[in-house]
C-alpha cells in the first residue's frame, strides 16, 4: 500500500513553507473605514488632555486646597466636555473638591471665631 493511498504524506516530498513578508516587524495594516480615523482627531486629543488635567486635580483637591483646586477642576471638565469628551468624573471630583473646601473653611472659621 502507498503512503499516498494510506492519506500519509511522503517523506520525501517537500511540504510548502508558510510566507512571511519580508520585514516581520512590520506595523499592522489596518483596515479604514468610511468616515473613520484610526488617531482621534487633535481636538479630541486637546478634549482628553483637559479630561486627564480635571480627573489629577480633582483627586489632589480631594487631600489639599480643595477650594482652590476643585474650580480647575470643573473648569478643565468644562473645556473637555465643550469638545467632545465626556469627563464627568473630573466635574464630579471639582464640586466635591469644593463643597468639601467649603465645609474646611467654614469649619476653620468657627474654630477661629470660638477662641
Amino acid at each position: 500500500m502507498d503512503h499516498q493511498q494510506a492519506g500519509h504524506a511522503r517523506d520525501d516530498v517537500p511540504q510548502a513553507q508558510p510566507q512571511y513578508s519580508q520585514n516581520p516587524y512590520m506595523h499592522q495594516q489596518y483596515v479604514q473605514y468610511p468616515g473613520y480615523s484610526p488617531l482621534p482627531h487633535p481636538m479630541a486629543m486637546q478634549g482628553m488632555s483637559h479630561k486627564s488635567n480635571a480627573v489629577v486635580l480633582g483627586v489632589i483637591g480631594l487631600f489639599v486646597l480643595g477650594i482652590v483646586l476643585g474650580p480647575l477642576a470643573i473648569s478643565q471638565a468644562s473645556k473637555a466636555q465643550s469638545m467632545g469628551v465626556p469627563a464627568t468624573a473630573g466635574k464630579v471630583l471639582g464640586w466635591i473638591d469644593l463643597a468639601f473646601g467649603l465645609l474646611g473653611l467654614l469649619w476653620f472659621l468657627a474654630v477661629i471665631g470660638l477662641y
